[in-house]
């Protein structure tokens, strides 16, 4: 689906089928954390300049309880697993990215492009 490498190359995220994304150690491959943030796969995800956060972004999955699709996008501490800013969304996240601003872009559902401050307020 997706891999991020952290500024300074020591961890890769990469991003799971079953709404969780896995933490890495480089170079020897060992596992060191699963951040399970959402209820659909995740499709995207990217770290920021200074690697103290991880973005991450899912798909619209049926939840099993609500019949709800979960489409968002989370900003967790890679450290500990905290999600750190919640963002709901309409539809599929399919990419995820950190412009030199500090703003977040999504792209979501296809050509759709939003754009939000790391605090998850929207940025027009």
């Amino acid at each position: 689906r997706a891999l991020a490498v952290a500024p300074g190359g020591g961890l890769l995220a990469v991003a799971g089928e079953k709404g969780a994304c896995v933490l890495v150690g480089l170079p020897d491959g060992s596992l060191l954390r699963r951040l399970d943030a959402h209820r659909a796969p995740v499709n995207a995800v990217a770290f920021t300049p200074d690697g103290q956060r991880l973005i991450t972004g899912c798909g619209a999955a049926l939840d099993s309880i609500s019949a709800a699709p979960d489409c968002a996008v989370r900003v967790l501490d890679p450290a500990t697993g905290e999600v750190q800013v919640r963002i709901e969304l309409f539809a599929m996240v399919s990419s995820v990215s950190l412009a030199p601003d500090q703003t977040l872009v999504v792209a979501a559902n296809g050509p759709r492009i939003l754009r939000y401050r790391l605090d998850g307020t929207q940025r027009d």
